[in-house]
């Protein structure tokens, strides 16, 4: 046999692969293949593909299966003309039971690397693929049953996600964004069940009656866009952002019509509808936490909980709901006036007084607040002002609100430009919602060098704003989380 050029990962997978089926696969050869599958997606899927064409070939000599059915599974997988995958191999593979198990064991070794989660069919069960993976933004997935590579094909199965956005295009053209932590299951071209977390959906009218089930509701469309999210315990609530969509009890058979800008409960007893959604809370998600990275520096480090610092957040009038007394809330909606948040910030610069400040960096540790959808919001563009009046640097925490947080302009979004100067900015991408930011810019420094009273204020505003009502609300650790570093500074001074 001969030996494929190197610059050709996938006949080189498919060539160890033969010598796999065939019995004469060395250690050698296994090393080589779990090196490809590791290290290139081209590999990667080639292997898998030829895996599945292996099983399939399989099945049809263990159940006597007609050649064209065998021709149109092959073609399903690896998308290639029948004419193409119509090999005589039925016959000339050996299917021994250690080939199987190399081939199974390397399968193992791809999920544990976190490169695919894809398990093989062990039951023979025929594989009818009715969706794919079309994108994914800052994923972290836990195991599934299914691949996570986008671009792959998706049959029947789990998608476990642990973090992120992850977009999944069913056959008829309903596109499900999926924000993790969630559990989807994939049922058929027309069905899938949440069985927690968070999903938006776009259903095409060639995709009408697309179908979502949560453990005691069924959602039914009817052309329309929506956001649908489920707790553990079985609780949901139901987002319309336009068209129509039906809601089923499972068990009490009540049903609910809902529309533009309507939405609904969902408890193990009834279906409640709520207000419209721009009047509507923003919806509760069940969010993962992950641990702060540690913070180190060689110069001077402040926290806002150091001295006569202080933190604090301010809300718009009229936001019913969702507060924190451990995360400082931050929010820009130009869509209603309620729900739009701002973080204050006071760090005691007495350690740094009659010392030069020569650099300085504020690091913000981010925590998933686990209300509003992540993919109703591109990119999001944190900014951070400086107060420059000194007189507004006495503000209380237990008394901060809207009307009388320093610098704050209660009408747009942002800050007083008479007040208060812009220091900095950084980018969270879509789909991230935790994790350590940091400012560092020599406006920030010759700030706090200039400050007069040694008692620096800080506004945290996210610039950015939601392309639909009900985005996510972020969040950074105040001075009171438990596990969480507060707000940091990190100076060198000479």
């Amino acid at each position: 046999m001969t030996t494929p050029p190197p610059d050709d990962p996938r006949a080189e997978v498919l060539d160890l692969c033969d010598r796999l089926f065939d019995g004469d696969f060395t250690a050698a050869d296994r090393e080589r293949l779990e090196s490809l599958v590791i290290h290139n997606a081209d590999a990667r899927r080639a292997y898998l593909e030829h895996v599945q064409i292996h099983a399939v070939l399989k099945e049809a000599r263990l159940k006597d299966v007609p050649l064209s059915e065998v021709v149109d599974m092959a073609s399903a997988i690896t998308g290639l003309p029948k004419s193409m995958t119509a090999a005589p191999a039925l016959n000339k593979r050996r299917w021994t039971t250690a080939a199987l198990a190399a081939a199974a064991s390397i399968a193992i070794l791809l999920a544990g690397w976190g490169i695919g989660h894809w398990q093989g069919n062990a039951s023979g069960e025929r594989r009818v693929f009715v969706a794919k993976l079309v994108d994914s933004k800052g994923v972290r997935w836990d195991s599934g049953t299914l691949p996570t590579e986008v671009g792959a094909n998706l049959s029947q199965g789990r998608l476990r996600l642990a973090a992120g956005l992850a977009t999944v295009e069913f056959q008829k053209g309903a596109r499900v964004t999926l924000e993790g932590p969630a559990d989807l299951e994939i049922i058929n071209a027309d069905k899938c069940y949440l069985h927690r977390g968070a999903l938006t959906a776009h259903v095409p009218p060639p995709a009408v009656g697309f179908m979502v089930e949560t453990a005691n509701a069924k959602l039914v469309d009817h052309g329309t866009d929506f956001g649908i999210s489920a707790a553990p315990d079985g609780a949901a609530t139901v987002e319309v952002f336009d068209g129509e969509v039906e809601l089923l009890h499972q068990t009490s058979g009540q049903r609910l019509k809902l529309l533009t800008k309507q939405g609904a409960s969902v408890s193990q007893e009834e279906l409640s509808g709520l207000s419209t959604v721009d009047d509507a809370p923003e919806t509760e998600l069940p969010r993962a936490r992950r641990a702060a990275q540690p913070l180190s520096g060689n110069t001077i480090t402040i926290t806002s909980a150091d001295g006569r610092g202080k933190a604090g957040y301010a809300f718009s009038p009229d936001t019913k709901e969702h507060f924190s007394d451990t995360l400082l809330l931050v929010k820009h909606t130009p869509i209603k006036t309620a729900c739009r948040r701002k973080a204050w910030l006071a760090f005691d610069l007495a350690a740094v007084q009659g010392r030069d400040i020569t650099e300085a960096a504020l690091t913000l540790t981010f925590e998933p607040t686990g209300w509003g959808f992540a993919s109703h919001l591109p990119d999001a563009v944190f900014t951070v002002y400086g107060v420059t009046d000194n007189s507004l640097d006495y503000w209380e925490e237990s008394s901060l609100n809207w009307d009388n947080a320093p610098a704050n302009d209660v009408v747009g979004g942002n800050v007083l430009p008479d007040k208060a100067v812009k220091l900095g900015s950084f980018t969270m991408p879509q789909g991230v919602l935790d994790g350590a930011f940091t400012v560092k810019t020599p406006e920030l420094a010759e700030f706090l060098q200039g400050d007069g009273n040694r008692l620096a204020t800080l506004v945290i505003v996210r610039e950015t704003t939601e392309t639909k009502s009900g985005s996510v609300v972020h969040g950074f650790a105040g001075n009171r989380h438990p596990s969480l570093r507060p707000p940091t500074l990190r100076m060198v001074v000479r």
